[in-house]
């Protein structure tokens, strides 16, 4: 080497970029992690492992639950109710919006709230026992 030339050193993942050369966004960003991150611990260690793991979705929590008998004679009770007052509700609706009520809308709001929460009970209890 002469003694007027100019040495430039490189390093590692400005190396990699000389050889993968891309100007779109995207691939510098990919670029960046390959280069600096990837390679060199491939190059360290043999291998490749993420600092940290990718979260991965829990499973839907279950739960079991046990009901004395007077729990379960309650709860038809209540579905029951739920029941009647829809039927009510579906049946009053369209009467109190004829003559002008407000109370119309509202009956017409819970009727549709509780036919897509009795719809939705009773697909849940189906899944778990065939006999609903």
């Amino acid at each position: 080497m002469k003694n007027n030339e100019k040495t430039s050193f490189i390093n590692e993942p400005n190396l990699y970029r000389i050889i993968f050369r891309s100007e779109k966004p995207i691939a510098k960003e990919f670029q960046n992690w390959v280069f600096e991150e990837v390679l060199p611990q491939i190059r360290k260690t043999g291998q490749y492992s993420a600092q940290q793991q990718l979260a991965l979705p829990e499973p839907e929590k279950k739960y079991t639950f046990e009901f004395t008998e007077n729990t379960c004679l309650r709860f038809v009770s209540m579905w029951f109710a739920l029941y009647n007052n829809l039927e009510l509700l579906g049946q009053l609706h369209q009467p109190l919006s004829n003559i002008g009520s407000h109370f119309g809308s509202t009956a017409y709001t819970h009727y549709t709230e509780y036919k897509t929460i009795l719809g939705t009970m009773k697909k849940r209890f189906r899944a778990n026992d065939k006999r609903v």
